[in-house]
């Protein structure tokens, strides 16, 4: 499978050739300008790699993870050449047939470059959604949006604790997210924090709910991460681990600790509460990173109640401040659960448009509802199947029927 970046450069590259073509031989005629439009978009939507890669989805995720790629800090290309980019990536975005599934990856990987610090700038995050906005509309771009005012509102409310709370025994910082603008998932497992981080975040806990009552908290750690300052090493004033909030929950159970303490896996996830599957990755990423051993060695990965760890006190990085939140999951892992996720969200954008249709209509044909609701439905293009298949659901849950004189029709039950 090819980069993201290769692969929308190689259907610019052909978009080019074609449009330069045009302007100079054929002093941009409308018609071929016009052809060189619904081509564009066939090859944009079918091609070799889609066809591998379960379809037109495919050039959507790939064309919103080259937008990542561009807006993160790490990009070293200069803002001209940003500008020039992006703009070449939205004559593809134009063309997508997933335009849903664009804006579903893109708010995923905005959401991880604003929550991890790894945006290159708001103004160009600006830049862009504005952009969408135009080719979309409002809607398209509304939540996006709000994710950024949000984290204006964000940055005031914990201005304000820290100025009440200046006393801290670490330094400390929040993002207060609304669950209706964030694409983000409550978290799958149990965590017990570290009784020193649990009384800050009561602490914020307490003065967000005098600030909004009625409003609650839900607290995602399986985002959070921290910086731990490592007193074990003969390294002049130790390495500074840059880790998830898991990892520090684990750690931290080693704070006042001999060096050769150990800990069994069945002590660990009882102390942290930390369910199977998070314990795993949690527990493989410290071995991994070298900070943990662990004794016997796993085999394929699998961590028993038995198995022992213990601090690496030989750890040795070039560098002092270290890395070791390294995520477990692969892409290919997290796209496949984005995939699924969208999946199950056309099926209640179809439906939805089933019933808008039919509650103006009250009564209508068959044929004529598919293809009313083909072209209600903007931002992707649902197969006849799935359409079908959402009538049925209708059907079943009596928001529709069928007219008994002629089954081809449909009626809207109020």
């Amino acid at each position: 499978s090819p980069t993201p970046a290769d692969y929308v450069n190689a259907l610019l590259s052909t978009f080019n050739y074609y449009n330069e073509l045009i302007q100079t031989c054929f002093n941009n005629d409308l018609s071929y300008k016009q052809s060189l439009d619904k081509s564009t978009k066939k090859y944009v939507n079918e091609n070799k790699i889609t066809k591998d890669g379960g379809g037109s989805v495919k050039s959507s995720e790939l064309l919103a993870r080259y937008a990542d790629q561009l807006l993160r800090k790490s990009s070293k290309v200069d803002g001209d050449d940003l500008s020039t980019l992006l703009n070449s990536l939205l004559i593809i975005f134009r063309h997508l047939d997933d335009q849903d599934v664009f804006q579903t990856f893109y708010s995923k990987l905005l959401a991880k470059r604003i929550i991890h610090g790894q945006s290159r700038s708001e103004d160009w995050e600006d830049w862009m959604i504005g952009k969408m906005k135009e080719a979309c509309g409002f809607e398209y771009t509304s939540k996006l949006s709000l994710m950024f005012t949000n984290i204006a509102t964000s940055r005031e409310l914990v201005a304000q604790f820290l100025q009440k709370n200046s006393r801290l025994p670490f330094d400390f910082s929040v993002l207060v997210l609304a669950t209706n603008a964030w694409p983000l998932q409550p978290a799958a497992t149990n965590f017990a924090l570290p009784e020193m981080l649990l009384k800050v975040e009561q602490l914020f806990t307490s003065f967000y709910i005098r600030q909004y009552n009625g409003r609650k908290l839900n607290w995602l750690h399986q985002l959070s991460k921290g910086e731990l300052r490592s007193r074990f090493h003969s390294i002049k004033n130790g390495y500074l681990f840059q880790v998830s909030g898991f990892q520090m929950g684990v750690l931290g159970m080693w704070e006042g600790e001999e060096l050769d303490k150990e800990f069994t896996s069945e002590e660990i996830q009882s102390t942290t509460l930390l369910n199977d599957a998070a314990m795993r990755t949690t527990m493989l990423s410290l071995v991994k990173t070298t900070v943990l051993k662990i004794d016997p060695k796993p085999q394929g990965g699998v961590i028993t109640k038995a198995h022992r760890f213990r601090l690496n006190p030989t750890f040795r990085s070039k560098k002092l401040r270290v890395l070791i939140n390294i995520p477990i999951t692969s892409k290919k892992e997290e796209s496949t659960k984005i995939h699924n996720t969208i999946a199950d969200d056309r099926k209640l954008l179809v439906q939805a448009a089933v019933v808008r249709v039919m509650k103006s209509r009250k009564r209508m044909a068959f044929a004529a509802l598919i293809s009313e609701v083909v072209v209600l439905l903007k931002t992707f293009r649902p197969k006849i199947v799935i359409i079908k298949r959402a009538i049925d659901t209708l059907i079943e849950k009596e928001y529709l029927g069928r007219c008994e004189e002629d089954q081809n029709m449909l009626v809207y039950i109020p």
